[in-house]
C-alpha cells in the first residue's frame, strides 16, 4: 500500500533531481482524436496535441527518440532535449497525428503492436460495450475458465459506476492471454445487445497504413510486442517469441532494422529487459516517468505521459521540467 503523499514526494525528487542532471524528457502519447468516453485517458484532442508541438518547437529542442539516445551515449544533449512516441499504433497516429507532426516539423516514434493489424484493441471494445447510455442486464457475468464473476449493472447514465464497472473487469482480463479474451468480449457483446460499432479512428494501423506512416523523414517505427501482453507475467519462452515476432514482422514490413521498443502496459522483468536487449534492440522505454539522462538504463528509458492539457498547461508543465 502507497501511503498518502507518497507519490507526490517520489514526484518531486525526480523533478529536484532534474535541476542537477543534463538530460531530455521522453514524452509519451497514445491517441490523438476527440472522443466522448476516454475512460483510460489515452486520448489528447487534436486541437490540444497541435498546441503541444507549437510550444515544443518554440520553446523546446525536439529531436528523434534515436538522436535523443544517441546524445546521451555521447554526452552532447541539447538544451531542452525532447522526443515524442507513441504506443500501441491506433490509426489516427497516422491520418491526425502525423499531418500535425509534419505541419510542425517534429519528429515521432510510433510503437506498433503488430499481431493488431487493423482491429480494435480489447480494452476499447470492453469500453464501448460499457459506455454510459448503453443498455445492461440486471448483472454482468464473465467466466475465466470455471470460475463465473459477476457485478452489479450500474444505471445508464452514471458515469462514475460505468467507469468502476469497467476497470474491474479490465484488471481481470487485463492478465488474460488473447485466446482467453476474445471469447469473454464475444460474450459480453451477445449479452450487452450493445447499440454501438467500433468507431472508425478507434482500431489498430494496417501493415498498409503502418508503411504509409513510416513514409518521410518524421516517423520513426518501433515494436510493441506482438500481442500487447503483460510480457513480465509470460513464460521466458513466450516472452521471446512475443517480442521477437514484432521486431521481425515490422522489419519485414519496412525493409530495415527496428531499434527501439517499447514494453506494453510498462510491464517488465530482468528477463523481459534481456530479451529485448539479446533481440538486436538498441533501446527501450518504459512507462515509469523521470527525466532521461546520460545514466539512465537504455532499456528502461523513462517517459512522461501527457494528458489531455491545452497548450498553456502543457507550457507551464514543460517549463518546469526544462527551467535550469
Amino acid at each position: 500500500m502507497i501511503l498518502p503523499g507518497v507519490k507526490h514526494l517520489a514526484h518531486s525528487g525526480r523533478w529536484l533531481r532534474s535541476r542537477f542532471i543534463r538530460g531530455g524528457l521522453i514524452l509519451a502519447y497514445h491517441r490523438i482524436s476527440a472522443v466522448d468516453w476516454d475512460p483510460f485517458s489515452l486520448s489528447v484532442s487534436p486541437e490540444h496535441f497541435a498546441e503541444h508541438l507549437a510550444v515544443l518547437r518554440s520553446h523546446a529542442s525536439p529531436l528523434r527518440l534515436a538522436d535523443l539516445v544517441q546524445s546521451l551515449d555521447t554526452g552532447r544533449i541539447p538544451y531542452a532535449a525532447t522526443a515524442l512516441t507513441f504506443d500501441d499504433g491506433y490509426v489516427d497516429n497516422l491520418s491526425v497525428a502525423k499531418p500535425l507532426l509534419v505541419q510542425h516539423s517534429v519528429a515521432a516514434t510510433v510503437f506498433v503492436a503488430t499481431g493488431h493489424r487493423g482491429s480494435e484493441f480489447w480494452w476499447d471494445t470492453l469500453a464501448r460495450l460499457l459506455a454510459p447510455g448503453q443498455e445492461l442486464p440486471a448483472t454482468v457475468r464473465i467466466a475465466v475458465g470455471e470460475r463465473i464473476h459477476t457485478w452489479k449493472s450500474p444505471p445508464a447514465g452514471d458515469v462514475n459506476g460505468r467507469r468502476r464497472l469497467l476497470f474491474s473487469i479490465h484488471s481481470l482480463m487485463q492478465p488474460l492471454s488473447p485466446p482467453l479474451i476474445q471469447p469473454i468480449l464475444h460474450s459480453l457483446s451477445a449479452a450487452l445487445s450493445p447499440m454501438s460499432t467500433p468507431a472508425p479512428f478507434s482500431r489498430a494501423l494496417t501493415t498498409d497504413e503502418v508503411t504509409e506512416l513510416a513514409r518521410g523523414d518524421l516517423v520513426d517505427i518501433g515494436a510493441h510486442g506482438d500481442t500487447h501482453s503483460l510480457l513480465a507475467q509470460l513464460p521466458v519462452a513466450s516472452q521471446q517469441s512475443d517480442i521477437r515476432q514484432s521486431k521481425t514482422v515490422l522489419e519485414s514490413l519496412l525493409g530495415r532494422p527496428i531499434l527501439g521498443f517499447a514494453y506494453p502496459y510498462g510491464s517488465v522483468s530482468p528477463a523481459t529487459l534481456n530479451i529485448v536487449r539479446g533481440s538486436g534492440f538498441a533501446f527501450a522505454c518504459s512507462s515509469h516517468t523521470d527525466v532521461t539522462s546520460a545514466g539512465s538504463n537504455r532499456f528502461l528509458l523513462p517517459r512522461f505521459w501527457i494528458p489531455n492539457w491545452d497548450g498553456r498547461r502543457f507550457l507551464g508543465w514543460l517549463m518546469r521540467w526544462l527551467k535550469k
